[in-house]
């Protein structure tokens, strides 16, 4: 899978260049949270893609990761499990269902649970919470226009 976030190292090996040394964390931070998110994910969120565009590897299987604004997702393989503030977590196969309209995650409990525990770790693993947070209003107007999106067929 590739993602926006790889277009920084990409284009950093493509230049030849070394990737940037992090900031510090900021003092509220528990910093051993960030060693071991870098010790486990890496530095950056991203990866060079360089060596699959040019034919000399495959695309790297990796699983990805997502949160905002008390939203979260996670993707391994086909199978994407999000969570919204407003409901519970939703189970889909994204290779089959672009659209995300059948949530699999009562059909497919143990797998919809062990994407909820790695997604629970990788969120763990994060340097602390943003000291600032969404605010009861502004979810629940995001869900409100969430659940008015309602299913959107895509073009295959």
């Amino acid at each position: 899978m590739i993602s926006s976030l790889d277009v920084l190292p990409t284009f950093m090996a493509a230049a030849g260049a070394d990737l940037l040394p992090l900031k510090p964390a900021p003092s509220h931070e528990d910093k051993r949270n960030r060693r071991r998110a870098e010790a486990k994910y890496g530095a950056y969120d991203g990866i060079n893609l360089l060596p699959h565009l040019r034919g000399e590897s495959d695309a790297a299987a990796r699983t990805l990761f997502w949160r905002l604004q008390g939203q979260t997702a996670v993707r391994d393989g086909e199978d994407k499990l999000i969570t919204l503030s407003h409901r519970p977590a939703q189970l889909f196969q994204v290779d089959s269902d672009l659209a995300e309209a059948d949530d699999r995650s009562r059909a497919e409990r143990s797998r919809a649970e062990q994407l909820y525990q790695i997604l629970g770790e990788w969120e763990a693993s994060l340097a602390t919470v943003p000291l600032w947070g969404s605010s009861p209003t502004w979810n629940a107007e995001s869900a409100k226009h969430y659940d008015q999106w309602g299913v959107r067929t895509e073009p295959r």
